[in-house]
């Protein structure tokens, strides 16, 4: 039997770090559309900002996770 490969932890941090991000911008989402909270999720630098931040980052983690597999067969 193989072993598996390896992983590497601070990519899963990272990765699991988005994935929280993610959760809490769609939580600030939820309560604005629902009215509970003042916020304009769609043209406000604050909120655009983060959504085009978690996106990279979840492309970086799958571009850079994408590259490990293919370097480790």
């Amino acid at each position: 039997p193989l072993d598996p490969p390896a992983r590497y932890d601070r990519l899963d941090a990272l990765r699991g770090f988005a994935i929280v991000w993610m959760a809490l911008f769609h939580f600030g989402f939820d309560l604005a559309h629902f009215k509970l909270i003042e916020a304009n999720v769609y043209r406000d630098p604050f909120w655009t900002t983060q959504r085009t931040a978690i996106v990279s980052l979840f492309l970086f983690c799958a571009g850079f996770g994408q590259a490990v597999a293919a370097a480790q067969g």
